[in-house]
């Protein structure tokens, strides 16, 4: 319930930002695996029904789980935040190992959905050969 409510928070403030006076082409949505999607922001309308965001614009529509929502964001290239990101995606069906944030090592998993799984709540640090991730189990 508190993602959802975080979820519409966000997307009201991505509202009124963008009535501002920058005008921004895309809304980028990223999932918690890493893909990225870029909608053009004409005609754009955010709904949330049956635990998904559904954005809908004159492309078509497009939704994706609340729950596997990891950030969104106006871009005017489609890639873009501004903002530079310390880490990359990693393969989710790659071998991965798991840590707290004190660098304490929880296990290896054989994929990333696995540690999801079986990690209990908390946020970990996640390694797969040269790259890192931070992921929040809830």
């Amino acid at each position: 319930m508190k993602k959802i409510a975080m979820i519409m928070l966000m997307a009201a403030s991505l509202q009124a930002h963008a009535s501002g006076d920058e005008s921004y082409e895309y809304l980028v949505l990223t999932t918690s695996d890493g893909q990225t999607t870029a909608l053009s922001v004409s005609s754009l309308r955010l709904t949330f029904a049956g635990g998904q965001l559904v954005a809908t614009n004159a492309d078509g529509s497009h939704a994706i789980s609340l729950a596997q929502m990891a950030s969104m964001y106006f871009s005017n290239d489609g890639t873009s935040s501004g903002i530079s990101q310390a880490t990359t995606a990693i393969d989710a069906f790659g071998e991965v190992d798991a840590y707290t944030l004190s660098g304490i090592h929880m296990g290896r998993y054989a994929t990333l959905q696995q540690a999801r799984t079986s990690l209990k709540k908390g946020v970990y640090v996640i390694k797969q050969q040269d790259k890192n991730i931070k992921i929040q189990v809830r």
